[in-house]
């Protein structure tokens, strides 16, 4: 029996937990999730994580400091998907050893292939996608929602 790979989402806003949930479940992850730095470091004493996506501007904890943490736990390939889109953000993600920094909104299409590049993701076929589908599937809203978005989101989801 193969054991699906691991992945741990930290992130606070629920419609992006939900996507990015959706999305690693049908790429074979088995997903767990937490809302803030600490639930994440929790779940990752009872767990061994391949891969951990999180949010930069998680509450109680911010997201470089639980990088650091699970990496001195041992070895995992962390995402950074964030709202922070400046160069320096950028450099200060891959200093903190996150292995791909992403900033929202994220499309499917672009968090595969950065996970892809990066190693993380063995075999995807990225020909599989749709660019002008994909556009309207967010990974990864903004942090404002307003109506029209969110009604995209769940109508690009039951697309897929």
């Amino acid at each position: 029996m193969n054991k699906r790979p691991k992945v741990l989402i930290a992130e606070d806003e629920e419609t992006i937990v939900e996507s990015l949930s959706f999305l690693m479940e049908k790429e074979g992850y088995e997903v767990s999730v937490a809302h803030d730095g600490p639930a994440a470091l929790a779940l990752a004493r009872d767990a061994r994580f391949e891969l951990a996506v999180v949010d930069i501007g998680l509450p109680v904890m911010d997201g470089y400091e639980l990088g650091r943490r699970l990496l001195e736990r041992g070895p995992v390939r962390i995402v950074a998907v964030t709202g922070y889109g400046q160069s320096s953000d950028r450099a200060k993600s891959v200093e903190a050893g996150f292995a791909a920094p992403l900033v929202k909104p994220v499309r499917k299409d672009e968090l595969l292939a950065a996970l892809a590049a990066k190693g993380i993701l063995a075999g995807v076929d990225l020909g599989r996608f749709y660019p002008e589908r994909d556009q309207e599937f967010l990974v990864a809203v903004t942090e404002r929602h307003d109506r029209a978005s969110l009604d995209r989101l769940v109508e690009a989801l039951q697309s897929v």
